[in-house]
């Protein structure tokens, strides 16, 4: 399965190039190179500082007839002089109309000026430039072009995105932002000051974040006059607001393409509903002009795309920490609402001494806390059978004694036995039958203990194996309340580090790394020389993959061969063949076990999706004919 759709990534840059103020020819010249060096690495949309062509800070010059005269002839001959080259390049000029002159942007590409965009709200006030209407639009001669003038300020790409070029102040205005728009061009030409590179950054980072989009920000260049101001010609690009280029202060010129991953933008604006309930009240239907220019293909295969492999978490280490702390206090208070509803604080929890039922049993140990409340209201409950290994046993119950909880163990292999010779099952044959029948064994065993304590189950399933279907129908499935429902089993991993590094003492800290180290199994398989031999990974794949599917397919909602590649780019240290057939199981299993998460029990979502009926629906009995003929184009 190869994955060759471009219009996933859009190639786009920000300029900054120390101009000659005045110096038309010269600054032509310049802007002439950059656009054929952008074209030669595929850029399709490369934005130059604001009044590239002549300055910014030429003061009362830039109403000259000469300057304007000039600046428009050297526009034209740059479109000529462009006209076999791809990338589509915003360059800034004075353009005069009726007497007025406006601060314009050109866009062109491929031989030709397609748009001049007007400013409609000036930066300040200016005694050469003049505010454009926004409803009016005329058609200038431009060379040997009818060039329309106007205040469109979206632009329809071939690649099937919309992108607003913002001029200073019309960045605050309310209507700026949409929920249908990708991509944001921003030009100011301010002056810079103490600390102002710092506020720049921190408002188009927050700007990007909150409006699940690209920012790609360009000050005034760092050619222009330092007799009254200093301009920096800084120079920013964030996607989502996470920086992914920088540039403050620099004499030389800086040129920085970035790879924008235009599905996933779209799909995070997709999920987030506070941007379509903006999008009606500011009632904006914007007239878009239309660029169909097809591009210059990517080389897919040479992207550099640089994607963490657990992308649950943030991937900086105090924003990570904060996370776990916070997501480890929300899930507290989940327990003890819970708590509350039941009338006591009682409790049973099946403790395997696995990644899912530890961390199920430091929650509730740490959520009694909370409360003030004893340990003993838990009731801690080992179930050994036929594959319990000796390390999970007794990390379980070195743990509950730590924790000083109560503890109660009862071998599951006698009654599984009497079970076989009722159904009829022959206990040498390893099926799903002896493995699910170990399964309700013990989750019946918790249910009546349960209900002869007054108590109620907390489930310990996780978001990945709730994905895969990895658990037994009405088994361990079910539960009371399921503390783990919106947490994959690397973000499990990464809470239990956590809690080492952060509330475990010694002792405990010490059975938890055992935890950490021991092999994902559901220890339904006899031992072989007292080792488990049923290791999860080796069935179903890398979990690392699968919570990497998991985010990309099911809550981003990328394509399948879309998911692959980007799989390939980020875990490179695994062969290609190894993570396509862990993506082919992945759908397999994710596309066939909707019947499994149906029933599932109440389990708070902490973390940004999960499988209740609130956030998640889709038929069990679907075809996955769909998603897997994709692997044999």
């Amino acid at each position: 399965m190869s994955f060759s759709d471009c219009r996933s990534f859009l190639n786009l840059a920000t300029c900054d190039f120390p101009l000659e103020l005045g110096n038309i020819v010269e600054n032509r010249r310049q802007i002439e190179k950059i656009i054929k060096d952008a074209d030669n690495l595929s850029v399709r949309w490369l934005l130059f500082p604001p009044l590239a062509l002549t300055g910014a800070s030429l003061g009362d010059l830039l109403g000259s007839d000469y300057i304007l005269q000039e600046a428009q002839a050297a526009l034209v001959e740059l479109a000529l002089s462009t006209a076999a080259l791809k990338t589509i390049a915003l360059v800034g000029l004075p353009i005069s109309w009726q007497g007025q002159v406006y601060n314009c942007v050109a866009l062109l590409a491929s031989g030709r000026v397609h748009y001049l965009k007007a400013q409609t709200v000036l930066q300040e006030e200016s005694r050469v430039f003049s505010p454009w209407d926004k409803d009016k639009s005329v058609t200038i001669e431009l060379g040997p072009w009818q060039v329309e003038l106007g205040a469109k300020d979206i632009f329809d790409d071939y690649y099937g995105c919309k992108l607003r070029l913002l001029q200073g102040r019309e960045v605050k205005e309310r209507a700026a932002f949409s929920s249908d728009l990708q991509i944001y061009f921003v030009l100011d030409q301010k002056e810079s000051r103490v600390n102002s590179f710092a506020k720049k950054k921190s408002r188009n980072e927050t700007l990007s974040r909150l409006n699940n989009c690209a920012l790609v920000y360009q000050g005034a260049s760092s050619g222009e006059s330092s007799a009254a101001y200093v301009y920096t010609g800084n120079s920013m690009i964030f996607q989502r607001g996470s920086t992914q280029h920088l540039s403050q202060i620099d004499e030389e010129v800086v040129f920085k393409p970035i790879n924008i991953h235009l599905s996933k933008i779209k799909a995070w604006q997709k999920k987030e509903s506070y941007g379509l309930r903006r999008a009606n009240l500011n009632g904006e239907n914007k007239e878009a002009f239309n660029i169909s220019l097809e591009p210059k293909p990517l080389e897919l295969q040479e992207l550099e795309i640089q994607l963490p492999e657990n992308p649950w978490l943030p991937e900086v280490l105090e924003e990570k920490n904060q996370a776990l702390a916070e997501i480890f206090q929300l899930l507290i208070k989940a327990i003890n609402r819970r708590f509350k509803l039941l009338g006591n604080c009682r409790s049973v929890i099946g403790v395997s001494g696995g990644l899912d039922s530890t961390m199920t049993l430091l929650l509730a140990s740490e959520a009694l806390k909370a409360l003030g409340q004893d340990s003993q209201n838990i009731l801690g409950v080992t179930l050994p059978g036929f594959g319990t290994s000796q390390s999970t046993y007794d990390n379980a119950l070195k743990m509950m004694e730590i924790l000083q909880v109560r503890v109660k163990e009862i071998d599951i292999k006698p009654a599984c036995l009497l079970h076989f010779q009722d159904i009829g099952q022959d206990q040498n044959v390893f099926d799903h039958t002896y493995e699910n029948a170990q399964a309700r064994e013990r989750t019946q065993i918790l249910m009546d203990l349960a209900n002869k304590e007054g108590a109620i189950v907390l489930g310990s399933g996780d978001l990945s194996e709730i994905a895969l279907g990895w658990c037994t129908y009405n088994a361990d499935q079910m539960s009371m309340y399921n503390v783990n429902h919106s947490l994959t089993k690397g973000v499990i991993r990464e809470l239990i580090a956590w809690y080492i590094d952060n509330k475990a003492d010694s002792a405990l800290g010490d059975v938890l790394r055992k935890v950490l180290s021991t092999p994902i199994s559901p220890e339904l398989l006899p031992l072989e020389n007292g080792q488990i031999v049923q290791k999860t990974e080796e069935v179903l794949g890398p979990y690392v993959l699968h919570d990497f599917f998991l985010y990309y397919f099911a809550f981003l909602g990328l394509a399948p061969q879309e998911v692959l590649f980007l799989a390939e780019k980020t875990f490179a240290q695994l062969a290609p063949k190894q993570i396509e057939e862990s993506l082919k199981g992945f759908l397999r299993r994710f596309l066939t076990q909707q019947f499994k998460r149906n029933p599932l029990p109440d389990g708070a979502r902490v973390m940004a999706f999960g499988f209740n009926s609130l956030d998640w629906q889709m038929p069990s009995d679907l075809s996955i004919a769909l998603w897997l003929q994709q692997f044999e184009e």
